[in-house]
C-alpha cells in the first residue's frame, strides 16, 4: 500500500510542476523541492546523509525535461523569440554549472538553511508584484536589450537556478518586470526560454558532484533520482500547456499573491 501511495504523489508532483512551470514561466522547481522534502518525511530516502542534494539535483533533472516542452509552447504562442534566447543561453548554461558545482560541496543542513530563505525572500517579491506595460502595448519583435544585461541577467538567474535546484523563473520574472519593463507573460516568456540551458548546467553540476559520494548506483547518477526525472519530467512535460492556457486568462496578480503565500510557508517548513 505504502508503494502506491509513494508513487500517486510521484504522479501528483510531476504533473503539477508542470502546470505551475507552463502557469508562471518558471521551472516547477518551488513545487517539486518542497513536496519532495514533504514526501521523504513519510518515506525513507536511500541516501538520506545527502537528501537535500539528492532532492535539488532530482529537481533538476525534472524541470529540464518539462521546461523543454514548456519552452515550445511559449514559443509558438508568441511569447519568446530565438534572438533573446540565444543571448541568454550560454550565459545560464555556465552559471547553472557553477551554481550546482557549488551547491554539491555545501554541508547538507547548511544548504537547506540556504534554500529556506532564498524561496522565502522569492515569495515575498511575487507578493508586491509591480504594474507594468500591458500586454497590448508591448511588442516584442520589437523590444531591444544590449548584449551584456543580457549575460548578466542570465549567469545570475543561471547560478541561483543550479545552486537551489529550481528553474529561475522565479527569480529571471521579477528582474525582467521590474527592470526591464516588460508585461509578465511576455517576462516568463524571457523566464522559459532561459530555463533549459540553465538545467543542463545544474544536471551535469550535480551528477559531477554526487559522483565521489554515491556514484552509480541506480536510480541514482550521483544527486539525481533518474527514476523520478523521467517519471515527473514525462508527466509535467505534457501538463505545461494546460497551465500556459489558463496563464492567458487570468488575472496573475492575484494569483502570484497566493503562491507568494504557500512558497513562504513552505521555506519555512523547510528550514525548521
Amino acid at each position: 500500500m505504502s508503494f502506491i501511495i509513494y508513487y500517486v504523489c510521484i504522479v501528483l508532483i510531476g504533473v503539477g510542476s508542470g502546470f505551475i512551470a507552463g502557469l508562471l514561466g518558471i521551472g516547477g522547481g518551488i513545487l517539486i523541492i518542497p513536496s519532495l522534502f514533504l514526501l521523504y518525511s513519510f518515506f525513507p530516502h536511500p541516501h538520506n546523509d545527502y537528501l537535500t542534494q539528492c532532492i535539488l539535483g532530482t529537481s533538476n533533472g525534472i524541470i529540464l525535461i518539462n521546461s523543454v516542452k514548456n519552452f515550445y509552447n511559449y514559443y509558438k504562442q508568441g511569447f519568446l523569440t530565438i534572438r533573446n534566447t540565444i543571448k541568454f543561453a550560454g550565459a545560464g548554461l555556465v552559471g547553472g554549472i557553477f551554481g550546482g558545482r557549488v551547491a554539491s560541496l555545501i554541508n547538507n543542513d547548511n544548504l537547506k538553511v540556504f534554500l529556506g530563505i532564498f524561496l522565502f525572500l522569492m515569495g515575498v517579491k511575487m507578493f508586491f508584484p509591480k504594474a507594468n506595460k500591458r500586454n497590448g502595448d508591448f511588442i516584442l519583435t520589437d523590444f531591444k536589450m544590449s548584449f551584456l544585461p543580457f549575460v548578466f541577467i542570465g549567469l545570475i538567474v543561471g547560478f541561483f537556478s543550479g545552486f537551489f535546484g529550481i528553474g529561475g523563473g522565479v527569480l529571471a520574472v521579477p528582474i525582467v518586470t521590474t527592470f526591464c519593463k516588460v508585461p509578465i507573460i511576455f517576462a516568463q516568456g524571457f523566464s522559459v526560454s532561459l530555463i533549459p540551458f540553465n538545467k543542463i548546467g545544474g544536471v551535469i553540476g550535480f551528477i559531477s558532484g554526487g559522483m565521489d559520494k554515491i556514484g552509480v548506483h541506480l536510480p541514482f547518477i550521483g544527486f539525481m533520482d533518474v527514476s523520478l526525472v523521467l517519471i515527473c519530467g514525462i508527466l509535467g512535460a505534457f501538463s505545461t500547456k494546460w497551465g500556459l492556457k489558463l496563464a492567458k486568462n487570468i488575472d496573475q496578480r492575484m494569483l502570484q499573491k497566493i503562491f507568494a503565500v504557500m512558497l513562504m510557508f513552505v521555506s519555512i517548513k523547510i528550514i525548521f
